[in-house]
């Protein structure tokens, strides 16, 4: 009481602003698939920036493969280099419904590396694992998009067991 408050906004500060953009090309495939090659960056205007490579092919209109590779740079992540690749299946159980497999590769940073054996807490190269995903359109617009991942060595500890993570993703756009 008697103390007044008020709402601050700041850009560009000590805690920093993001940025994103992408360039890409969206061909359909001879077999009347869709397919994407984009390449884009990210930045952390105080902490670090980031590059990423996509690239998705439509075998058919109901399958289509996906890759894709990208960097963080500048203490953004401790994760130096990422990798995915995969398949999605469309029109999976009804027509809404699309069913995703995918490999994933996180490698450390070799600076984070470098701080966590001086602490005396080694890390391996980084960890891998599995993915399975299932998108279902509840209606136009929304979705919702169960994930299971199986992680071998998570987060790059060594002797950590390997984990499964389970997590549900709900989509509306308005």
């Amino acid at each position: 009481l008697g103390r007044k408050t008020y709402t601050q906004v700041a850009f560009f500060n000590t805690s920093g602003g993001f940025g994103v953009a992408e360039a890409g090309w969206t061909p359909r495939t001879p077999s009347g698939g869709d397919s994407k090659l984009a390449i884009g960056g990210w930045a952390y205007f105080q902490s670090g920036w980031g590059a990423y490579l996509i690239g998705d092919y439509g075998l058919t209109r109901q399958i289509s493969l996906f890759a894709r590779v990208g960097t963080a740079q500048g203490g953004a992540s401790r994760f130096g280099w990422s990798g995915t690749a995969g398949v999605w299946a469309n029109s999976v159980f009804y027509r809404g419904g699309s069913l995703g497999l995918g490999y994933f590769h996180l490698e450390h940073d070799q600076d984070y590396r470098a701080v966590m054996a001086e602490e005396g807490t080694p890390v391996l190269p980084g960890e891998r694992g599995l993915e399975l995903s299932y998108r279902a359109e509840l209606w136009e617009g929304a979705t919702v998009q169960p994930d299971l991942q199986y992680i071998v060595s998570p987060g790059g500890t060594e002797g950590a067991e390997d984990a499964i993570v389970a997590a549900v993703r709900f989509s509306v756009a308005l």
